[in-house]
């Protein structure tokens, strides 16, 4: 089954929130900082009803990059992330499997042996 989610392409609604994750360094250790901050987003959004779409394509390029570091003036600082935030119909929840076909604790008795 395809999982389905996020804000419907037809809500370009100008009043949807905008989020730009900036680090002060562009290395591996501030990408898994941006990522970090994404998800306490994400969760928190969630929990207050929100939907997240992440709109990765605006930093991906690094001429776009640098146009968007530029334009905002975000001098000292790199864009990592924009998220849309915003409301969205409700989905169904995507099907989860048993923890017990995911999960092996060595010892312990499993399902399928």
């Amino acid at each position: 089954l395809a999982g389905v989610g996020g804000i419907p392409e037809g809500s370009d609604d100008p009043t949807t929130p905008l989020f730009l994750l900036v680090t002060v360094n562009d290395d591996p250790v501030s990408w898994l900082a941006a990522g970090e901050a994404m998800a306490m987003v994400w969760l928190e959004a969630t929990r207050r009803g929100l939907a997240v779409q992440p709109l990765s394509q605006s930093v991906e390029h690094p001429t776009i990059r640098m146009h968007v570091r530029n334009d905002l003036r975000l001098l000292g600082m790199w864009p990592q992330l924009l998220l849309r935030v915003g409301y969205a119909a409700p989905q169904p929840r995507t099907p989860r499997r048993d923890v017990a076909d995911v999960v092996h604790i060595d010892g312990a008795p499993s399902a399928g042996r």
